[in-house]
């Protein structure tokens, strides 16, 4: 068995982090127990999965000796990855990364076609099934499952290729892909429970192909952690790639009080995370509702070097701004960002979808 240090997550009382064992389980798999993502009081279950060792030959075929390079190769690629994924939440410097080496996949060749690639960004805040539930805060708005069903129209009017979700509930989940599970892709959806549903980027199966996808977990609500997906997707035309992050940030977004902590630990993690994905060279875009308006807008053009969907050619932000935001890395482009308000309006949502054109 193997351990690996890790550093501890900044919070108050300082919790030491758990190391990160590595087992072997016969010839043919190891297994990895990392800690959980840390909560308001310490860390949670171990998180523990089985990392095959690729390349190996059945065990009756093959002396086990044989195989030591692939068992190297294949361990250190996944705690490569274990480490990038964890890196921004545990708030340790990120390890810079490689280019991937290896044959690169004939299908998925890299670009070639020099058009643009531009395509339409959503984030929208559903309002979700809980809050118009008999005793929820939007008693008068109808349920969650009525209400997923009339804001997929309003996504098709708009042309929207790239949506980022927050509040998307299981009930709503199950009914968006119902009604637009042809046209539309979900991640992580219902794959991950109740809590990890809420953050989901939905984005067009004809337009997109999915390179990557994975969640880390951040604080929010009362520092209750959440599932934030992270996608790699590749424009199937131009071959161009980029990633999405969609967050949704603790509520209550008048500053001061706890609620203020948490969006701050949030954003620092952000903050790590963001810059990290930067580095891979591709264009990334944030969208999500942060519960926060200046101050967010200021820490992601100054710490990350983003800029807002909604930002004026000056540089400033519009004399009305709202929690929900869209970002870009300097390699996007924004155009035409709008407010839907219909969806306010008639009760889809106590927020209004934000759309804008985006060109890499």
């Amino acid at each position: 068995m193997s351990t690996i240090s890790m550093t501890p997550y900044q919070i108050s009382p300082p919790v030491a982090a758990p190391a990160v064992t590595v087992t072997p389980l016969g010839p043919l798999a190891l297994i990895v127990t990392a800690p959980a993502f840390p909560t308001a009081t310490g860390w949670g279950d171990a998180y523990v999965t089985t990392v095959p060792m690729v390349g190996l030959a059945p065990a009756s075929s093959a002396p086990v000796t044989a195989s030591i390079p692939a068992m190297l190769e294949s361990l250190r690629n996944f705690l490569s990855s274990v480490g990038s994924h964890l890196s921004a939440l545990l708030g340790a410097p990120p390890a810079p990364t490689a280019p991937p080496s290896g044959p690169k996949d004939p299908s998925n060749p890299s670009p070639k076609n020099k058009s643009a690639t531009s395509f339409v960004v959503s984030s929208f805040n559903v309002l979700g099934s809980n809050h118009t539930r008999p005793g929820g805060t939007q008693p008068s708005y109808a349920p969650g499952t009525q209400r997923i069903r009339e804001a997929i129209p309003l996504l098709l009017e708009r042309k929207v290729d790239v949506v980022g979700f927050q509040e998307l509930q299981v009930d709503q989940v199950k009914e968006f892909k119902q009604h637009a599970g042809d046209t539309y892709g979900l991640y992580p959806g219902g794959s991950m429970g109740p809590r990890g549903s809420q953050n989901s980027i939905a984005w067009r199966k004809d337009k997109f192909k999915v390179v990557e996808s994975y969640t880390v977990k951040m604080p929010s609500h009362r520092g209750m952690l959440r599932e934030t997906p992270v996608m790699r997707l590749r424009d199937k035309q131009t071959g161009e790639e980029f990633y999405v992050v969609n967050i949704h940030n603790a509520p209550g977004f008048h500053k001061g009080g706890a609620q203020q902590h948490w969006r701050d630990k949030a954003t620092d993690l952000q903050v790590e995370l963001l810059n990290r994905l930067k580095r891979s060279g591709i264009p990334v875009i944030l969208t999500g509702d942060m519960n926060e308006k200046e101050n967010y807008f200021q820490r992601m053009t100054r710490e990350v070097d983003m800029n807002a969907a909604n930002e004026l050619p000056s540089g400033k932000l519009p004399k009305r701004v709202g929690i929900d935001w869209i970002f870009g890395t300097q390699d996007v482009t924004f155009k035409g960002y709008k407010r839907v308000g219909e969806t306010v309006s008639e009760k889809i949502s106590d927020h209004a979808m934000i759309v804008s054109k985006v060109k890499l």
